[in-house]
């Protein structure tokens, strides 16, 4: 003889909760992942080609990643600013534009700021979704 849950127990809202909570976490955690593994946390060369970055000022060059985050509006994640980290002392207060771009290398956002430390983010214009941005471009004038 077993125990018969009930329909109570199968559809009430404690487990609907449960599962929406089960599945936000999966997407958070596979999302986050995939924009880790895909989109930061690579060390650049200064004045590299292609347009990866420009910075005459950093001689050891700067480390980039994307910053990104949920937007419940569009109901997706989306690379919200870059970071980049080991500016040198000598880009102080030079301004920095960053350009975010997809998988074809076309400019999909921009943002720009002046150096005031050695880490710094920049916000962009318009946040495009995580899937879409595979590059960025980093110039210190």
């Amino acid at each position: 003889m077993g125990i018969n849950p009930g329909p109570e127990w199968v559809d009430g809202p404690g487990v609907k909760f449960a599962m929406q909570v089960l599945v936000a976490c999966a997407l958070t955690f596979g999302i986050t992942h995939a924009a880790a593994t895909n989109l930061g946390g690579s060390n650049v060369t200064p004045l590299g080609a292609d347009g990866a970055v420009v910075a005459s000022c950093d001689a050891d060059g700067l480390r980039v990643r994307f910053e990104p985050g949920y937007d419940p509006t569009d109901g997706r994640y989306e690379v919200l600013a870059v970071r980049v980290d080991d500016i040198d002392l000598a880009c102080l207060n030079r301004p920095i534009a960053v350009t975010v771009q997809d998988a074809d290398g076309a400019p999909i956002a921009t943002g720009s700021s002046v150096i005031g430390a050695s880490v710094l983010v920049v916000a962009l214009d318009a946040p495009p979704p995580v899937t879409d941005a595979v590059g960025v471009s980093v110039v210190v004038s």
